[in-house]
C-alpha cells in the first residue's frame, strides 16, 4: 500500500530504505539529513512571545553546574498539527543551579508555564530546587536514544518549527544512529559533542504533540 510504505518512510527513512527496499546499513550513519532540518528552521526566528490562547509546555535537560554540560530549557506550543518551539535557553558551565533556576523560573512565567519535564539527573535535587520556586518538575521515562527516534517523524513530515539557534541546529546535525549487530538504533550525540539543547527541543516538540497526555498541565494563576 503505498500509504503505508509513505508513513514508514517519513517515520525513518533509514530504517525504510533498509527494510523495504534491501539497502546495506553502516553501522554508522547520520541521524538527520541537511536539507530535512533546513525545512524545519524558521529564519531569523530567534524566539516567539506567549500567546494566551495556546498551552505552552517546556522539557528541560539538567546538569550540575560544573561538569561540561549545560542546563537548557526548551518551550514550545501546538498550531494546528505542528510544534512550534517558542524558546530555548541555555546556562553553560560553571553555574549555580538554584540561581539558574530562579531565572528559568521567570522565563517560565513568561510563558504561563508551571510544570516541566525532564530526566532523573542527580537523583531528586533538581525537582527539589523547582519544589521550592513553585514548579512541579516530572520525570521523562523515554531516553533520550528514544526521544531522538520519536522526534524523527516531526522532522520529516515537517511538523516541527525549530528557532533559528544555531548551537540548536549544530547539535541537531551532529546526532549519530549507530546500528548493533542484533538491528537495534541507537541515536547519540556524536563522540565529545553536546546534545543539551536539542534533547531538550525533541522532548518539548513531542510533549506539544500529545496534549492528552498531559492533561492537568495548569499555567501559573
Amino acid at each position: 500500500d503505498r500509504k503505508f510504505l509513505d508513513r514508514e518512510y517519513e517515520k525513518d527513512p533509514v530504517s525504510f530504505r533498509a527494510e523495504y527496499e534491501a539497502n546495506f546499513r553502516t553501522d554508522l550513519e547520520s541521524y538527520i539529513s541537511p536539507e530535512v532540518v533546513e525545512a524545519v528552521v524558521v529564519k531569523g526566528r530567534t524566539y516567539l512571545p506567549h500567546e494566551s490562547h495556546r498551552p505552552h509546555y517546556a522539557f528541560v535537560d539538567t546538569a550540575g553546574g560544573s561538569g561540561g554540560n549545560s542546563l537548557t530549557v526548551a518551550i514550545a506550543r501546538p498550531e494546528q498539527n505542528r510544534s512550534v518551539i517558542v524558546k530555548v535557553a541555555e546556562w553553560r558551565s560553571h553555574f549555580d543551579p538554584f540561581e539558574a533556576a530562579k531565572t528559568m523560573q521567570a522565563i517560565l512565567r513568561e510563558y504561563k508555564v508551571s510544570r516541566v519535564r525532564g530526566d532523573r539527573f542527580s537523583g531528586g535535587t533538581w525537582k527539589s530546587i523547582f519544589r521550592e520556586l513553585g514548579i512541579t518538575y516530572e520525570y521523562e521515562e523515554k531516553t533520550k536514544s528514544d526521544i531522538y527516534h520519536d522526534f524523527l517523524p516531526l522532522l520529516n513530515g515537517r511538523r516541527v518549527e525549530l528557532l533559528d539557534h544555531q548551537q540548536t541546529i549544530n547539535q541537531l546535525h551532529a546526532l549519530e544512529r549507530s546500528t548493533s549487530k542484533l538491528g537495534r538504533d541507537t541515536i547519540a550525540r556524536g563522540r565529545g559533542g553536546l546534545d543539551d539543547l536539542i534533547n531538550a527541543t525533541a522532548g518539548v516538540a513531542l510533549m506539544a504533540q500529545r496534549p492528552k497526555m498531559l492533561e492537568g498541565w495548569t499555567p501559573y494563576q
